[in-house]
């Protein structure tokens, strides 16, 4: 957000001439895509250009080999950022952006081993071309361009979706609007843990219209416990050990509202964190500490918007329960993480990461408790494991 707003003002104060900027970029690698991180900017000065005015741009040598070498110290990719200051001007590259494109990829992009980006910032909107190291002249679009900060995330790329179901769709429209209607339709969601909260979970945002459900969890149907909280479970998968991924997408399928994913495979896996990191958004419902506080560290490291979910169960003193309020947690670049609210406790990550047979033999000897009992996302009983675990 802050980015957004110095280059917004930035641009916007030399207008009508074109200007521009650098970005530095970090990448991580999706199972289908790329997700760049922008984490610095270069704004110019007054000596930054060698031409600039209507429709011209050129940066000076000097300001164009200070970026170079700040990105080789980094090792990040460059964006280029400049502007189409007329509301009149296509949200896109002119034939001479992308030439110009084109040649400073075949210098910058093999000369960093990184990507190079050619961005054009309009009122309208941002768009432009990624080129990657190997093939500085092939260019790639980008499909969407994420502002996360101030509690949100804010998509400022060009679309043209919309919805092609107007009457599966109206009532939804009605609730969130056209825009935000479409914005569900081209959305990718993970939901880690596939349990009694996050099995229920999937299932609304199917129904509310999400174009694309990715569920991981590695768990199986083994207990009654589990048969009677998992939405679309049914008997036989308890006698089957059915996978809780493969139960509520084989739900969730039958329903034809959504392409959903089950992913059978644990959250701190490469396999899970690629599918991850091409979500647009993650809930994570997931009831292990090790597995939040991973996908906490995927949250941070690559700006990935995430939901954490539990249930804060009260109860009175004659065991009767007297609340169960839902705990939601947001995590942002700017919302601090699941470390600072004090959710995460090390002991038990450490336990539970600990080799299946070292973990038995502490748990034997009374070092470890309730690490292999069923724990649900409660954050009430977290606390009170962790604080276990601590005085041992």
């Amino acid at each position: 957000t802050l980015f957004r707003s110095t280059i917004d003002d930035h641009l916007h104060r030399h207008a009508p001439s074109e200007d521009g900027a650098f970005l530095l970029v970090r990448s991580g690698r999706g199972a289908s895509g790329t997700r760049l991180i922008a984490h610095d900017l270069f704004l110019p000065d007054d000596t930054s250009w060698e031409a600039r005015g209507h429709h011209r741009l050129r940066p000076s040598g000097q300001w164009l080999s200070a970026v170079i070498g700040a990105a080789i110290e980094s090792a990040s990719g460059i964006a280029f950022v400049h502007s189409h200051p007329n509301a009149n001007h296509p949200p896109a590259l002119s034939f001479i952006d992308q030439e110009t494109s084109i040649e400073w990829s075949r210098l910058i992009a093999p000369m960093l081993g990184r990507q190079f980006l050619s961005l054009v910032w309009t009122p309208a909107s941002v768009s432009g071309w990624v080129f990657e190291s190997d093939k500085p002249e092939v260019h790639q679009g980008i499909d969407r361009i994420d502002v996360l900060g101030m509690g949100t995330s804010t998509q400022i790329s060009s679309g043209d979706s919309f919805s092609d179901d107007a009457e599966l769709d109206d009532r939804q429209i009605r609730a969130v609007g056209e825009l935000g209607n479409n914005r569900l339709r081209e959305s990718t969601v993970a939901v880690v843990g596939a349990g009694g909260t996050g099995s229920p979970v999937a299932e609304q945002l199917v129904r509310m219209g999400v174009g694309r459900l990715v569920i991981i969890d590695a768990d199986r149907i083994d207990t009654p416990s589990n048969l009677r909280r998992v939405v679309g479970s049914r008997p036989k998968d308890l006698d089957q050990g059915t996978l809780k991924a493969d139960v509520v997408a084989r739900h969730l399928s039958d329903l034809q509202f959504s392409d959903v994913l089950p992913l059978p495979v644990d959250v701190r896996t490469k396999q899970a964190a690629a599918a991850l990191l091409d979500a647009d958004l993650v809930i994570s419902t997931t009831d292990t500490h090790s597995s939040r506080s991973f996908v906490n560290q995927l949250a941070h490291q690559y700006l990935l918007p995430v939901i954490d979910v539990g249930v804060k169960v009260g109860t009175s003193l004659n065991g009767r329960i007297s609340g169960m309020p839902v705990d939601i947690r947001i995590l942002l670049p700017d919302t601090g993480c699941l470390w600072c609210s004090g959710i995460l406790d090390s002991a038990r990550i450490r336990a539970e990461n600990l080799p299946e047979q070292e973990r038995d033999a502490q748990i034997r000897e009374g070092y470890i408790q309730a690490v292999n009992e069923p724990q649900p996302s409660l954050r009430s009983e977290e606390r009170r494991v962790g604080k276990e675990c601590r005085s041992r």
